[in-house]
């Protein structure tokens, strides 16, 4: 469980904070709980980052359309 923590604090250093109650910070929360979803043991969604940043965006967009977003990078 450790690693898999660590993998997602990692990727979570190139998706910067923003403002309190902002879209960007919504967006780091939908994020960490998609991706630790991908790397468990019984995983909802597609195993890649790719698949929980669509998901996060997704999620973001709902409350908030007029976001914009941006594409992090993942190593």
């Amino acid at each position: 469980m450790t690693s898999i923590i660590g993998v997602v604090m990692a990727e979570l250093e190139r998706i910067p904070r923003g403002a309190r109650g902002s879209a960007q910070n919504a967006y780091r929360a939908a994020f960490t709980a998609a991706r630790l979803n991908t790397l468990g043991c019984r995983p909802q969604i597609t195993r890649t980052a790719g698949a929980a940043h669509a998901l996060a965006l997704r999620c973001v967009r709902a409350g908030h359309p007029e976001w914009v977003g941006f594409t992090p990078t993942f190593g």
